[in-house]
């Protein structure tokens, strides 16, 4: 078995994975890499290593939502390009946190210049958090960073005044760094490092093929 890569997607990788997620769509699914990107980082980040096959399959909506691909190869690719983001996001954390970059969007305005959005990779964060379960014993002070980011999922209309975006932008990447390193200290010392691969070498293949995973996208 070949070890998932960590390196680094490139543009047009990220392109395809964007047009994927766009194609294969529905009212419950992830949208948008941003989102992708915030779904992963939470799912990495929380309390309880989570079986591939179940965010896999929440990552559309359900298995209900999943795509029905054109092709095997269609499928192979976008996995695995899923979980060299999901390894690089767990490296990054783990070793290198100065490095660690949310991919948030970015809104254009009526003069024509553009501000950072956090919305989406929140609400992304948030389907990773809902599909883990101990979050609920968070401390207040971690509660409350959370909240930072959940809060950009609320539909809203009050006159409060809006945060910048800048600022936003570094407060969900502090409370996206904090939860983790917090998560971190209170896994035991014989838990095993989490890996992005954990759909077993039996279990059929998310791709849909009816092959089982050894015998198709884990190669």
């Amino acid at each position: 078995m070949t070890t998932p890569s960590a390196a680094p997607l490139t543009d047009a990788q990220w392109d395809f994975l964007e047009s994927k997620l766009e194609q294969y769509k529905s009212e419950t699914s992830v949208w948008n890499t941003s989102e992708l990107d915030g779904y992963l980082t939470a799912l990495v980040s929380g309390p309880k290593v989570i079986a591939f096959e179940e965010w896999f399959e929440a990552l559309w909506g359900g298995s209900e939502f999943m795509p029905v691909w054109e092709n095997a190869q269609e499928a192979k690719r976008f996995i695995g390009l899923v979980i060299q983001h999901m390894n690089e996001i767990a490296g990054k954390l783990m070793e290198n946190a100065e490095e660690f970059s949310p991919i948030f969007m970015e809104d254009e305005h009526e003069d024509g210049h553009f501000t950072l959005s956090v919305e989406d990779w929140c609400f992304g964060y948030e389907r990773g958090v809902v599909m883990g379960d101990g979050w609920e014993g968070l401390p207040e002070e971690e509660q409350e960073l959370l909240a930072c980011i959940l809060v950009h999922t609320y539909d809203d209309e009050s006159d409060e005044e809006e945060i910048d975006p800048e600022e936003a932008a570094d407060m969900v990447c502090i409370g996206a760094l904090t939860l983790h390193a917090y998560w971190l200290a209170q896994r035991t010392p014989s838990e095993p490092v989490r890996t992005a691969d954990k759909v077993g070498r039996n279990d059929p293949c998310p791709c849909g093929s009816g092959k089982k995973f050894k015998q198709c996208c884990l190669h």
